[in-house]
């Protein structure tokens, strides 16, 4: 598969399995938004109010067509395959994580029902979303509402 025209590559993960790639595309905005984020973050404001079309894309390594799993006029990233489980994913909805909506997400690949992975408080920060080894408990980290730390239940 070639990176859609019109879109920014993303993170790829293979699937526990071993059968499929995971890739996201972004929408590419460069013409109107100038993307910066490993020297301050520029343009991180503007890209994430753009609401830039992602996908997410099932990419099956055996020959046959690859499958659009997921769409969303949210800025996608952080994709990352469950160790374990070949039907998961996690991804995140991008920005400063006390703006975004929800941070965390889980796709099930097979029917592409998603999920929130924690609810969250206002003004709650929550991110750097990964999978535990087990492949079945996801950790994260963040800050409460004051600033302080979060009280974690397992998820």
């Amino acid at each position: 598969m070639q990176k859609p025209k019109g879109f920014n590559a993303n993170m790829p993960h293979v699937t526990a399995d071993g059968k499929y790639v995971i890739a996201g595309f972004n929408e590419d905005l460069s013409d109107r938004i100038r993307l910066d984020l490993a020297n301050g973050y520029v343009g991180l404001d503007e890209y994430w109010a753009a609401k830039p079309r992602s996908t997410i894309w099932r990419i099956p390594l055996a020959g046959r067509e690859p499958e659009l799993v997921y769409e969303e006029k949210m800025w996608l990233t952080h994709f990352n395959a469950s160790p374990k489980h070949a039907h998961l994913m996690t991804f995140c909805h991008e920005g400063w994580w006390e703006k975004v909506d929800h941070r965390m997400w889980c796709l099930d690949l097979a029917t592409g029902k998603h999920w929130k992975i924690r609810p969250t408080a206002e003004r709650e920060a929550v991110g750097h979303e990964y999978w535990m080894a087990d492949g079945e408990r996801i950790g994260y980290h963040g800050s409460n509402a004051k600033g302080g730390p979060l009280r974690l239940d397992p998820l």
